[in-house]
């Protein structure tokens, strides 16, 4: 990638190097400040760890080492990963990204459900139980210590019972734990800043169109990666414009292509997944409605948006609508119906710089001003799989206070 690069653009050679050095080096700063984080003061200060890369978002660091704008666009390409544009994203957050994937990203065999197959057997092994269809609706404290759940089944009786355990984790993400769960009556010293901070800092969602196709798409010369299309190289102009064709005829300014059949070997049939970014508000009007039940103007207008994106992918590869048998739409009230996450949010709390200086946004932490209270997650680290993933690592940390646990993995 680096190569073909300098090839493109030779005038930025120099560029191009360093900025896969400080890619490599902020990246691995940047998990150690994750971890350390778990440690006393001064060494919990993420901002010393990272230096000059502190602070910064991805936009100045391109616009301090770049001159040609296209090559900005490219390196920037990979912005919908973690739903912000380079005017708002931390650096940071960029460079892990990208360093995440320079050798390719990993997919489990049989699909995504293989996690949770893999996990529950081992929950369950040592005495814990998964639940379905259930809601966490309190976390339980008593004389500053969390000492349990109320939950509320979603089927039958609509029935509550209490969960008591010495340890409570929460991974519904850190705005709905320190705003919903934890009553508001329990003093949190930075209730109010979380709130501002969301309010200011909307959470990125998207609409999904689930296809299933008559043939595979390595017709159309995919192999499995990734795609990203873009209405122009200007991201921050991509992300604005995020709402514009939503009902209108504008321009779609970007789309993200997945083949979870052309990655998963076990696949018996040929599926894609077109995602692209918008607002919870152009749906928040239907968000009282009942699943399924959400009335004809709803309906009318997803199947808006799917001849929209349909349209948007043939005039990209041309035949490719012909092999569309099966199309579903999801939308931001969708994600929040089945997952609760606020505003149907995708990645939680927005990767903004703030977010990384613990001084400014404490809630960012797997430590809860309450005792016996952590929270783990893509709140507790970074997004997505691997950075949930890193996010429960530096909570199991925390709750066992063994560094042993490491070593543990090492070997």
């Amino acid at each position: 990638f680096q190569q073909d690069l300098k090839k493109k653009f030779p005038e930025e050679q120099e560029a191009i190097e360093r900025y896969f050095r400080d890619i490599k080096k902020t990246s691995n700063l940047f998990g150690k400040s994750i971890m350390m984080r778990l440690s006393p003061p001064p060494l919990d200060s993420v901002s010393g760890l990272l230096g000059k890369e502190n602070g910064i978002t991805l936009k100045d660091y391109l616009d301090a080492n770049f001159r040609d704008q296209e090559l900005k666009g490219i390196l920037a390409a990979q912005w919908g990963d973690y739903g912000l544009p380079p005017g708002k994203v931390a650096f940071a957050m960029h460079a892990t990204l990208v360093q995440h994937y320079l050798n390719g990203g990993y997919y489990p065999i049989g699909g995504a459900g293989k996690i949770f197959e893999a996990v529950e057997p081992i929950l369950e092994e040592k005495g814990g139980v998964v639940l379905s269809s259930v809601e966490a609706q309190e976390i339980l404290i008593n004389e500053g210590k969390a000492i349990g759940v109320r939950a509320k089944a979603l089927r039958g009786t609509g029935s509550e019972r209490d969960f008591y355990a010495p340890v409570i984790v929460s991974c519904a993400g850190a705005y709905p734990t320190y705003t919903k769960l934890i009553p508001e009556s329990y003093p949190i010293p930075f209730r109010n800043r979380i709130k501002e901070f969301y309010n200011k800092e909307k959470m990125t969602t998207s609409v999904c169109l689930y296809l299933g196709l008559s043939e595979s798409p390595a017709r159309f010369g995919f192999n499995g990666e990734n795609y990203w299309i873009f209405s122009s190289s200007d991201h921050d102009r991509n992300f604005s414009e995020r709402n514009d064709w939503i009902g209108n005829d504008g321009e779609i300014p970007n789309l993200y292509l997945s083949f979870p059949s052309l990655k998963n070997p076990e696949a018996k049939s040929h599926t894609m997944d077109v995602i692209t970014f918008t607002d919870y508000e152009n749906f928040s009007k239907w968000k009282s409605e009942p699943w399924k039940k959400r009335g004809e103007d709803y309906k009318l207008l997803k199947e808006k948006i799917t001849e929209r994106i349909l349209s948007t992918l043939e005039s990209r590869f041309p035949g490719i609508r012909q092999t569309v048998e099966y199309a579903e739409l999801s939308t931001p009230i969708t994600n929040e119906h089945f997952t609760s996450h606020p505003d149907g949010a995708i990645y939680g709390l927005a990767c903004v710089p703030e977010r990384y200086q613990k001084e400014q946004c404490p809630w960012f932490n797997v430590k809860t001003p309450i005792e016996g209270l952590y929270l783990t997650g893509a709140d507790a680290a970074s997004p997505g799989v691997a950075g949930a993933m890193m996010g429960g690592l530096a909570t199991a940390l925390a709750v066992t206070g063994s560094a042993d646990l490491l070593k543990e993995l090492r070997n």
